[in-house]
């Protein structure tokens, strides 16, 4: 199955909100209900924070459903699919650049994916 490549910090969904904070890219997005995700991945690691609504997410290695309240992290190029359950969901996305990007601080969020708080195995 073939991967979407997005190569700048953008999401799926209808953007809420776009801000630069001193190297970190911020950006919330709405999804409809049901609404499904292909198979995609993204160049840059970043981090979802679920601020409403829930849904399944997909990779090669594990299946986690995530609803409001759960920080999921995500490295770069990590390939997964998304699907939203029937009241839709919004994600806070949050890209480090720069000098945040290196800090250690985050290697253990991107290196190691995984979800905490309100996120649990599907």
């Amino acid at each position: 199955m073939n991967a979407t490549i997005d190569s700048e910090p953008r999401h799926f969904g209808a953007r809420r909100l776009a801000l630069s904070l001193g190297g970190l890219l911020v950006s919330e997005h709405e999804h409809a209900p049901l609404e499904q995700l292909p198979l995609h991945m993204h160049e840059a690691p970043y981090l979802c924070l679920v601020t409403g609504g829930d849904y399944t997410e997909s990779t090669a290695s594990r299946v986690t459903h995530a609803r409001a309240g759960a920080l999921l992290g995500h490295a770069a190029g990590e390939r997964h699919a998304n699907a939203f359950g029937a009241a839709g969901g919004r994600c806070l996305n949050i890209t480090p650049t720069g000098d945040w990007r290196g800090d250690g601080c985050w290697e253990d969020w991107f290196e190691r994916p995984a979800a905490i708080s309100a996120a649990v195995p599907a």
